[in-house]
């Protein structure tokens, strides 16, 4: 089922559990990547992922957002999944 906001989801899938702050270690890390003259970026992150963050779990082995990624920001998670060992790919 497609999301509600109509944006295509997005997952980082890596093989062991990511905990909630390693999933925020990971998100600034995708800033930190991004070209210092590049526009603002909302990610909305959903599921088990957002549990883990926000305490409710413990962990989880994906992370899915509903947010649109256009070329520098997929190029910036690309870079930083790499350098996590984390797959990415489109759900469709």
């Amino acid at each position: 089922m497609p999301p509600a906001s109509g944006a295509t989801a997005r997952r980082w899938v890596s093989s062991d559990p990511l905990t909630g702050d390693a999933i925020r270690q990971i998100l600034l890390e995708v800033a930190g990547t991004l070209p210092a003259r590049s526009p603002q970026y909302v990610i909305v992150t959903v599921g088990g992922a957002l549990l883990a963050m926000l305490g409710y779990r413990d962990a989880t082995r994906d992370v899915d957002s509903v947010s649109s990624l256009d070329d520098t920001l997929r190029s910036a998670v690309e870079v930083v999944a790499s350098r996590h060992g984390l797959a990415t790919q489109m759900v469709e």
